[in-house]
């Protein structure tokens, strides 16, 4: 499976989202974060608009980052990469911090051949004023990659409040064996990781508060379902990992992984789900769901806010 993403500069995402009458009572139990996200400096400096420009790595025909200039219809205007983006083969999760750098990690495309399986742990990034491209940190692996599972990072999200880049890696995990890690990065000059949860295989991730408690939120890799972790002003993990609920028997395929989270402003939790086995599957075959839960605070529980999820060929 090609995880490839799009990360539109004007609004940071695209997603879609789960109308209903009752969201604003339901939610009430969640509070999401503030928005710090700066758009890249060298994006206007190389001439391209930031309100109509978007970071990519779903070219078919192009590996690595691109940077595309969108008509008002979305069809692409015109496209741009520098040399240093394709370097690291093919990627996927792209995150933005608040000085504009860009932070990327690689994902292996159809096949293995753009990618060493040993750098797949390795994000990187590029300046936010030179748009220059360079590894920023390679994260300690709980074991080797294995020839059945070509992944390393599945996710990344930042916290703009702590400066925390929060990842997710699968690498080393195989069908049998849990070996993933969830890292929590201190970023800057000297970028570290200060905590790690280990033995977690978790795919998409994002932040919000419920009931006033600051939560990581992850898609579980290996079940149909969304977990979640505390976390410190500084950071780190807090408590034990919970099951927040399941998308098990939803959607047209009933077996989902959650791929990607994003909470909208509203409070609404967005959940993009595919089927994920550890394998490279071609595009013609890769299709999302794309489901919409809210927090009834009256309850403590989570609402589906959409029975009739749709689902698309995965962007």
């Amino acid at each position: 499976m090609s995880m490839k993403y799009l990360l539109i500069l004007s609004s940071f995402f695209l997603i879609t989202s789960c109308n209903n009458s009752e969201v604003k009572k339901e939610i009430t139990g969640i509070r999401t974060m503030e928005e710090c996200k700066r758009q890249p400096p060298f994006v206007r400096r190389m001439g391209y608009d930031p309100g109509r420009s978007a970071l990519s790595t779903s070219e078919r025909r192009t590996k690595g980052l691109v940077l595309k200039e969108l008509n008002k219809d979305n069809t692409v205007a015109r496209t741009f990469q520098s040399p240093g983006w394709a370097v690291a083969g093919g990627m996927g999760p792209i995150v933005l911090d608040d000085m504009g750098n860009v932070f990327v990690s690689p994902a292996p495309v159809i096949n293995v051949l753009d990618n060493d399986p040993m750098k797949q742990n390795i994000i990187y990034l590029v300046e936010g004023a030179s748009g220059t491209m360079k590894p920023y940190i390679d994260l300690p692996r709980a074991a080797d990659p294995t020839a059945e599972n070509p992944y390393g990072i599945l996710a990344m999200t930042y916290d703009c409040e702590s400066k925390i880049l929060y990842v997710t890696a699968v690498s080393g995990s195989t069908r049998e064996k849990i070996n993933g890690r969830i890292y929590s990065i201190q970023v800057g000059t000297e970028p570290k990781v200060i905590d790690m949860l280990e033995n977690i295989d978790a795919f998409g991730i994002s932040i919000a508060y419920l009931n006033e408690e600051k939560r990581l939120f992850l898609g579980n890799a290996r079940k149909s379902e969304v977990l979640s972790v505390g976390l410190t002003d500084k950071g780190k993990f807090s408590g034990a990992i919970k099951k927040e609920f399941s998308i098990d028997g939803l959607g047209p395929r009933g077996d989902d992984i959650v791929r990607k989270l994003h909470f909208e402003k509203n409070g609404i939790l967005t959940v993009m789900g595919i089927e994920f086995n550890f394998n490279l599957i071609a595009p013609t075959e890769k299709q999302e769901t794309v489901y919409g839960f809210g927090y009834d605070i009256t309850k403590s529980s989570w609402v589906n806010l959409n029975p009739n999820p749709v689902s698309a060929a995965v962007r």
